[in-house]
C-alpha cells in the first residue's frame, strides 16, 4: 500500500554570526570587471538587379 509523503518544512539546524570590518562581498563587480565597446563591421548587398531573389506573397 502506497502512503503519500508528508511534507517537512525546512529547519534551521545552527545559526552563525559574522562580525566584519568590512562588506561580505564587498564591490568587487564594480572595480574588477571591464566594459570593452567596440564597433562592428557592417556590409552592404545589393539585390535590385538580381531576378533570381524574387518573392511571392499570397
Amino acid at each position: 500500500m502506497k502512503r503519500k509523503k508528508t511534507y517537512l518544512p525546512p529547519r534551521i539546524l545552527s545559526q552563525v554570526e559574522y562580525g566584519l570590518d568590512t562588506c561580505l562581498l564587498g564591490a568587487s563587480i564594480e572595480y574588477n570587471t571591464k566594459v570593452l565597446s567596440m564597433g562592428q563591421a557592417v556590409e552592404t548587398h545589393d539585390f535590385a538587379g538580381d531576378a533570381s531573389l524574387s518573392t511571392y506573397w499570397e
